[in-house]
């Protein structure tokens, strides 16, 4: 019984995401593209980034992914004081396990869900709207692929590189938002 009730919360957090995603993705194509492309995350983990939210910027630069993070022509994105909050706790959690050593795979599985909670919490709390939600969402996609990977993972092998792409992809944040 312990296992069918996280696995309803994730469903049902998917759902959730999935029902958001679509909602930001009709305020965001209703309007114009403030972002200049200043990031590229051209790693070995771009194949952990593919997610399924539509990008609908137009960019002069080729290879640019859905993932990439902008800033507002220069500036960094103005955040909500929920989402700073938040972002806080996701990089103080990132923070904290990069420390642990030896790492079990119940230990990768406990990361990805706390960082799967923590950003349904931030979705939750959230009141940003348009181009800097959507900034928002490039920053937070593929860190929520990533902690899905890890909740499902039955070895560890190569959970090291994700766990510490999602730490490096948690700590960017202040880079692209105050």
């Amino acid at each position: 019984m312990k296992k069918i009730v996280p696995n309803f919360f994730l469903a049902f957090g998917l759902a959730f995401l999935f029902i958001l995603l679509q909602s930001c993705n009709q305020n965001t194509k209703e309007q114009e593209q403030t972002a200049e492309h200043v990031h590229d995350h051209d790693h070995d983990h771009d194949h952990d980034h593919d997610h399924d939210h539509d990008h609908d910027h137009d960019h002069d630069h080729e290879g640019d992914a859905p993932d990439m993070l902008t800033l507002n022509n220069g500036s960094k994105w103005q955040a909500d004081e929920p989402t700073n909050k938040n972002a806080a706790v996701l990089i103080s959690i990132g923070e904290a396990f990069k420390t642990d050593t030896d790492k079990t795979l119940e230990d990768y599985q406990t990361f990805g869900s706390d960082i799967n909670d923590a950003i349904n919490v931030m979705i939750q709390e959230c009141s940003m709207e348009g181009e800097a939600d959507a900034a928002l969402h490039n920053w937070f996609l593929p860190v929520l692929k990533q902690a899905g990977t890890l909740e499902n993972a039955t070895d560890t092998t190569g959970l090291s590189e994700i766990a510490l792409g999602m730490v490096h992809r948690l700590n960017e944040y202040h880079d692209y938002f105050e």
